[in-house]
């Protein structure tokens, strides 16, 4: 299996759990610290900038691709969103099928589906809105892609939602520094509810895609912890079993 993104945090669990079960995995990955640890861990490791580098040598051996690299961010130029989630993945599944992979394995994201409002049971056949930002439009794009190559390669992905856990740098970082800096954000009381997915249910879904059934091709399946909880509750839980007081920041 070829895994890009592999040092990103929903990568390196993936890693792991991909050669648990038996699976040999190729890491791409551009963070050179996790590289080498992952070399270290005993891992097949390639640095590689998927927007420019020439991919057919990395397709040597490989029967199933795992894409999880992607630009992640809320701001940012769009020509750089576009190069590293639109381009990139064109030219890797463009790799893939010269390369005779069986099946391509796709993470998107469920930020496609933003409003500004409150959103319950969401489907993976509801209609897109409008994208909130460039992450959204780029990974959207990415989609279109892969349905388009659809014909040619097996494809199927998962949009995971509020990803959380081991080697997380993106949600509980980022409220752990707000937490230090002016607060973190307090919006209605914080009695919201949101949908989070830990890792291991994340790998899970990943491992899953690997043999999933011609019924689940061509989707990009929802996947979260299966049970909505005040963000409010989420944020004190996590930050109380650390031991660390929350600071809150009441905003209208």
């Amino acid at each position: 299996i070829l895994l890009t993104g592999a040092t990103g945090g929903l990568g390196r669990n993936t890693a792991f759990h991909l050669r648990e079960h038996g699976h040999q995995v190729r890491c791409v990955g551009r963070d050179p610290a996790a590289l080498a640890q992952l070399a270290h861990d005993g891992f097949d490791v390639v640095s590689a900038d998927l927007s420019g580098a020439n991919l057919e040598p990395l397709m040597t051996g490989i029967g199933i691709v795992v894409h999880a690299a992607a630009r992640s961010s809320v701001w940012g130029h769009l020509a750089n969103f576009e190069r590293d989630n639109v381009w990139a993945t064109k030219r890797l599944v463009e790799a893939s099928i010269a390369g005779g992979v069986r099946r391509f394995v796709h993470v998107s994201t469920p930020s496609l589906l933003y409003r500004p409002r409150d959103q319950f049971g969401l489907r993976e056949t509801d209609p897109l809105p409008p994208p909130a930002n460039h992450y959204a439009r780029t990974k959207a794009l990415a989609e279109s892609v892969l349905r388009e190559a659809a014909s040619r390669i097996e494809v199927v992905g998962i949009r995971p939602r509020g990803l959380y856990g081991p080697w997380d740098t993106a949600l509980f970082p980022r409220l752990a520094r707000a937490n230090s800096q002016r607060g973190i954000p307090l919006v209605r009381g914080g009695r919201f509810k949101v949908d989070l997915t830990g890792m291991p249910n994340a790998v899970e879904a990943l491992g899953a895609c690997l043999t999933s059934p011609a019924s689940s091709l061509g989707t990009f399946h929802h996947v979260s912890d299966g049970t909505p909880i005040e963000f409010r509750g989420a944020v004190e839980g996590v930050f109380g079993s650390l031991g660390i007081p929350v600071r809150w920041r009441p905003m209208p």
